[in-house]
């Protein structure tokens, strides 16, 4: 169980940190922005970010015009 609870708390950790990387990712560089957006599993598929289904799909639903005011 306590092996379990460990590789759970791994799996997060690393887990939010891919999706911290893709948020700086998508602030700072136009191209991987507009490559994310139009394939997402594409543009990740580098093994650079190793993110969930669910996690790309939370990402894919960021405002696009939002993330170019904020870049």
């Amino acid at each position: 169980a306590l092996g379990k609870a460990v590789a759970l708390a791994d799996r997060t950790a690393m887990s939010q940190r891919a999706v911290e990387s893709v948020l700086g990712r998508l602030l700072t560089d136009f191209e991987f922005r507009a490559r994310f957006f139009s394939d997402a599993h594409g543009a990740c598929r580098s093994g650079e970010f190793l993110l969930t289904d669910r996690e790309r799909a939370a990402l894919l639903r960021l405002d696009l015009p939002a993330l170019h005011d904020l870049a």
